[in-house]
């Protein structure tokens, strides 16, 4: 089985956990944002390397817009403005019958003109000769509309926006999976009740108490501490080294240029009040 290891949005920084995450992957793909060709080449020391441009690349380094893609056994050429238009889907087979109920997965315009949305929650009203199934509301999904799931457990992430009588919340107190904003969501759904199923009863008290909040870039800021003679962004600069060295020197440049340009503001405001 061939082993594919993806990533994109590096901006100049291979973190080093990517060299154990893909031990042993035969091909990695890079989906864009990838900064300078060094990261290509580091990442070819784990594994020959596919990779696309992405809106912050510099056309100068030549990585391209346009890339192949395998379908049906045979490759094609996929501008890269198209891929948002591909989904990854996971093959299964599941017996459907009336009054079924599906998870939609996928946006489609349908034969029949009708529309389907990401996330939905439809019921079967009988399934067709050749693939085609009506549902409920009238709509039809045709035999080439297969991206959907068994539409009775969702993940609270996908059950914001709707609302019904209980909620059964199944826990699987993994720190990562719950914390305070995604146990609001998922018991604020619920009209007249929900019911919780936990194997860990203490560890879900600690996880919905923890916050899910993630730092904004200026709250770094608290994290920086001025030293005699050295400037935040002198500072900073380490950091936004990730983003390219062209970024980072720019970005600290003007910031240098704005604040010389407040200090003569204010100089002259005190000349002033003073005369």
């Amino acid at each position: 089985m061939t082993r594919i290891g993806v990533v994109s949005d590096t901006h100049n920084y291979v973190d080093p956990k990517l060299a154990e995450l893909f031990a042993g992957v035969d091909h990695i793909l890079h989906a864009g944002d990838i900064g300078q060709p060094r990261v290509i080449r580091e990442l070819e020391q784990l594994a020959p390397v596919t990779a696309v441009a992405g809106n912050t690349d510099d056309p100068m380094f030549g990585f391209r817009l346009v890339e192949l893609v395998e379908v049906a056994g045979k490759f094609i050429t996929l501008p890269i403005r198209s891929l948002d238009k591909i989904t990854v889907c996971r093959a299964r087979e599941i017996l459907v019958s009336q009054n079924d109920r599906l998870h939609l997965k996928a946006n489609r315009t349908l034969t029949n003109g009708g529309r389907v949305t990401n996330g939905e929650l439809v019921t079967i009203k009988a399934v067709r000769h050749g693939g085609d199934i009506e549902l409920t509301d009238g709509r039809v999904l045709d035999h080439s509309y297969r991206e959907f799931l068994p539409g009775y457990a969702v993940t609270s992430y996908g059950s914001q926006g709707k609302t019904v009588d209980h909620v059964l919340f199944s826990d699987s107190t993994i720190k990562a999976a719950t914390n305070a904003q995604q146990w609001y969501v998922t018991i604020s759904r619920g009209r007249r009740g929900v019911h919780i199923f936990t194997p860990d009863a203490e560890q879900l008290r600690e996880n919905v108490v923890r916050s899910g909040h993630r730092p904004l870039a200026f709250e770094f800021g608290n994290t920086f501490h001025r030293q005699p003679g050295v400037m935040l962004w002198d500072k900073m600069h380490g950091y936004l080294l990730r983003f390219g060295a062209q970024v980072a020197d720019t970005f600290c440049r003007l910031k240098k240029q704005t604040l010389k340009q407040n200090q003569k503001h204010e100089l002259k405001s005190n000349r002033m009040l003073v005369d």
